[in-house]
Order: C-alpha cells, then structure tokens, then sequence
C-alpha cells in the first residue's frame, strides 16, 4: 500500500501515483483492511468479503487449554498470536469500533451459509458502520469462499456475483 502511495511499486519506480485508492480484504484480511481504512486517509473506498468483526474469536476454554499446552490445532483457520487477540480491548484491533469510523464508501458481502465467518458478523460490521456510505449484500446460500476451491478449478455462480459487485463498487467510488 506504502508504495502505490508513494508512485512506485516493487521493480517499478517511477508509476505514477494513483489518484483515488481502493482496499480489499477477505476473512481475516476483511477485518485488517477494516482496521486499516479506519486509520488512514488515502483510502478512497472499500470492499470485503467475510470480513471477521473481531479478531478474538476463542472461547474462554480454548484459550485456556491454548495457554496450558502452548499452541492450538486449528484447520484452515488464522492461528495468529492468542496475545494479540486478547489485547482487542486496547482498542488497537477492535474491528467494530474501527467500523464506525471508517468514512469511505464500503462494500460488505457475507455469504449467507459461510461456515467460518458466521453472516452475523457482517451484520455487525454493517450495524456498526456509516450506513450513508455502507451497503451490505448478503449472497443467498454463499460459503465462505462463495464456491470457489482449491486449486482453481473455475467460477461458480457466487463467486462471478461477488466478482462483479466488486468490480462495480469500485469502478463506481475510484473513477
């Protein structure tokens, strides 16, 4: 991000800054770039998919027996640092306060059926938001990753919606 900011970008010095930046982030990613967009000012629009509300996201028993045993199993989910989590009331990782301060036009599409970032929680992001500048689009029957797999093994009808919606969003607030 620093260095599309700045007119250059990895082996090409010398880009052209852009005019108007947009951000995206999906899941865990989703609630970074909320973070992010929350704190600075050249963001121009947002859109994220499945975007975690907060990042603790453990019960008091598994936290526990992640302190006692010093790591937890996870699969297919972020095991980021338990420290970090649990310092969200710092306000320093606190997505839905975030949310709320965010001032650019931002895209929120939850799948309906997302099996690791419950819907409720772009509900709540939304709820928290400017709603003047935040539209939530809740994709019926919609994973987590609104169909597609890996490796790729093409689109699915979900996935070519939220493509889409995307594409507009930003096409609408970036030029």
């Amino acid at each position: 991000f620093s260095a599309l900011e700045h007119g250059g970008l990895g082996e090409k010095p010398g880009l052209a800054r852009p005019t108007k930046i947009g951000l995206f982030g999906h899941s865990r990613g989703g609630g970074t770039a909320v973070l992010y967009a929350a704190s600075v000012a050249s963001v121009a629009a947002q859109v994220t998919w499945a975007a975690i509300a907060s990042v603790n996201r453990w019960d008091t028993k598994t936290r526990r027996l992640w302190r006692k045993q010093g790591r937890i199993d996870v699969v297919n989910v972020y095991t980021g640092a338990l420290d970090e989590a649990e310092q969200q009331g710092s306000g320093k990782l606190d997505i839905l306060h975030a949310a709320a301060r965010i001032k650019v036009p931002w895209l929120i599409i939850h799948g309906e059926q997302d099996e690791s970032v419950s819907v409720e929680e772009g509900k709540k992001l939304h709820e928290a938001a400017n709603k003047d500048q935040t539209k939530l689009e809740v994709v019926p029957g919609g994973g987590h990753t609104f169909g597609a797999r890996h490796p790729w093994a093409g689109s699915t009808p979900e996935m070519t919606r939220v493509m889409d919606a995307t594409v507009r969003w930003f096409s609408r607030h970036l030029f």
